[in-house]
């Protein structure tokens, strides 16, 4: 298994914002790994991952005309 990314480099390879980055996977559009944690204020927090060859799988899949 590669090393997993995070939104802000998922962003990049998407060549997309992080806010849609996030919107996708709040709907989700996108494969990712969502992971429930705790800050140390004791705050829910949400971390997100994703694996790059999802990811270019996904690019892939959607590519029209090539």
């Amino acid at each position: 298994m590669n090393s997993l990314i995070n939104v802000s480099q998922c962003a990049k390879l998407l060549c997309l914002s992080k806010p849609m980055v996030y919107k996708m996977v709040t709907h989700k559009k996108i494969p990712a790994i969502i992971l429930q944690g705790v800050d140390p204020q004791g705050r829910g927090k949400r971390i997100i991952r994703f694996e790059p060859d999802k990811i270019r799988e996904f690019i892939e899949q959607r590519r029209v005309n090539y």
